[in-house]
């Protein structure tokens, strides 16, 4: 794979990570990002292939990938933690409503 394919897969989870933040935002369940992980295994795989130099370029946005990610991850785990508080908070009034 090319340094130009690479980075083209790189910037191409990137903006699937934005949307997919700002479904998370919407509070949309259909994020996307299918098989990221494989995806993300082979791009990196691929530009370690590279020579240093094309490697050295690509971190930026393989450092923006991540972070971009990790912020997807932590809206999603946001979104369950609230959902759970609810489930809680619905349990509860639940069960005080028996007594």
């Amino acid at each position: 794979m090319s340094r130009n394919e690479v980075e083209a897969g790189l910037q191409a989870l990137a903006d699937e990570a934005a949307a997919a933040r700002e479904a998370l935002a919407r509070g949309e369940d259909d994020i996307g990002l299918e098989n990221v992980g494989p995806r993300i295994e082979r791009l990196v795989k691929a530009a370690m292939q590279l020579p240093p130099e094309d490697v050295a370029a690509l971190q930026p946005l393989m450092s923006r990938v991540r972070d971009d990610l990790q912020g997807v991850s932590d809206l999603l785990g946001e979104a369950i933690e609230a959902e759970n508080d609810a489930a809680n908070d619905d349990e509860a009034s639940d069960n005080g409503a028996d007594r």
